[in-house]
């Protein structure tokens, strides 16, 4: 019985490893986190991820500890239709359509600050969990099809994020976010990056004060 459960355990922690593996596994080189910002008990970090010899972009990954339950926490991430309540510059989302293994297909609106251009994004949201350690990762992915590109609205690609919920002690949970995109970016990182770092920020501290304030 004990080696039943020790392989479980293992087999569990090979696939967790997998699912955070995979968002890189075009990547060639990957630089160690490195911490940005700490605020409002949040805490940001970056990282770098090449892609062959062109392409590198910058990876974000934030960390939240609340004391929710963590069902609650996964009911607040995956309520498609609140996106917008906390999430910076979402116009609206909604859910396309579901599969019969449960994966969600998304649509998001963007409204962006001139001068970038509104964006919208097709993503598909993947919720997996492990029965003996109970985290829980929810995967958005950008895809294509299902709504054709609109005039006058840049469409994203190559977005790939991640939420790892994992319970602690005391009801407690570590909520992790990560997230990046291989879209070659229409302006320079210098003016990019400060914005984008700020929504990031945002965006984490919106979720964590509606969640512990019960809007969401």
């Amino acid at each position: 019985m004990k080696t039943n459960v020790k392989l479980l355990v293992l087999f569990w922690m090979v696939i967790t490893s997998q699912l955070t593996v995979n968002f890189n596994l075009a990547a060639n080189n990957t630089t160690q986190w490195k911490e940005v910002d700490s605020r409002d008990d949040i805490k940001i970090f970056e990282r770098w991820i090449s892609f062959g010899d062109s392409l590198k972009v910058r990876e974000r990954m934030g960390q939240i500890i609340l004391n929710v339950h963590p069902d609650i926490i996964l009911s607040k991430i995956i309520k498609i239709d609140n996106w917008n309540g906390w999430m910076h510059n979402v116009n609206s989302a909604y859910l396309i359509q579901k599969s019969h293994n449960g994966t969600m297909y998304v649509y998001t609106l963007f409204n962006i600050p001139w001068p970038f251009n509104n964006r919208d994004m097709v993503s598909y949201v993947q919720v997996k969990t492990n029965n003996i350690t109970r985290e829980t990762i929810v995967e958005i992915c950008s895809t294509e099809g299902l709504i054709a590109p609109k005039s006058n609205i840049e469409r994203i690609s190559g977005y790939r994020a991640y939420w790892l919920i994992t319970p602690m002690e005391k009801n407690a949970v570590k909520l992790t976010f990560s997230c990046y995109s291989t879209q070659t970016p229409a302006y320079p990182r210098w003016l990019m990056d400060p914005i984008l770092r700020k929504m990031f920020f945002d965006n984490l501290l919106n979720f964590k004060q509606q969640v512990l304030n019960g809007l969401i």
